[in-house]
């Protein structure tokens, strides 16, 4: 009788472990499965710059950006690098150069250095309003009035006219590659031409 209930129990152990082992080899097959599936679906990292103020929808697809948010893009980084007062303009620049491209970088980063020297030397306060926007693709021209104060001194009213590049990075990030002070909307057009 005992060996009987010995031998029962075996049994009973072996299929269990039997059902454990089928349960793992499922378990691994359906991991290897997935992995499988996930190294084979697209491998990059997605990432979406929203500005700050949202005034209309956008999309971003496949890294295609719409009009919409080309345009909401591009005015913010203008405003980031045209509104400041010489306490805010060494913040709004190092937020600003965290958008440029690397090829970029160097050549914009001068000019900005150089302008904020300028800036806190001559105690100058600016604002941009923006008053056109036109987008081919991810080139942006924008127009727009700059005041100036030079200490206590208000500056005439200045109409600006700007260029703005943007290109999108392998990572999904958009980021500026060129920017530019214009004459007017016509070298915008000649520049998009050239450059197409």
């Amino acid at each position: 009788m005992i060996r009987k209930r010995y031998l029962s129990e075996i049994v009973t152990y072996k299929a269990s472990v039997g059902m454990w082992m089928g349960v793992a080899l499922v378990s691994i097959i359906t991991n290897t499965m997935m992995s499988g599936w996930l190294f084979l679906k697209n491998p990059r990292e997605q990432v979406t710059v929203i500005p700050p103020e949202i005034n209309r929808p956008f999309k971003v697809v496949g890294g295609q950006y719409s009009s919409s948010y080309v345009e909401q893009m591009s005015t913010w980084f203008l405003s980031q690098m045209l509104t400041f007062t010489p306490s805010t303009i060494d913040y709004q620049q190092q937020l600003f150069m965290k958008y440029v491209t690397p090829k970029s970088w160097g050549k914009i980063g001068a000019t900005l250095t150089k302008d904020k020297e300028y800036i806190t030397r001559e105690q100058i306060t600016s604002a941009f309003f923006i008053k056109k926007f036109k987008a081919q693709g991810m080139t942006a021209y924008v127009e727009g009035l700059i005041e100036r104060r030079v200490g206590r001194h208000t500056l005439d009213p200045k109409v600006a006219h700007w260029m703005i590049k943007l290109v999108s990075l392998p990572n999904g990030r958009i980021a500026i590659d060129d920017i530019q002070e214009l004459k007017d909307e016509k070298e915008f057009i000649t520049y998009v031409n050239t450059h197409s």
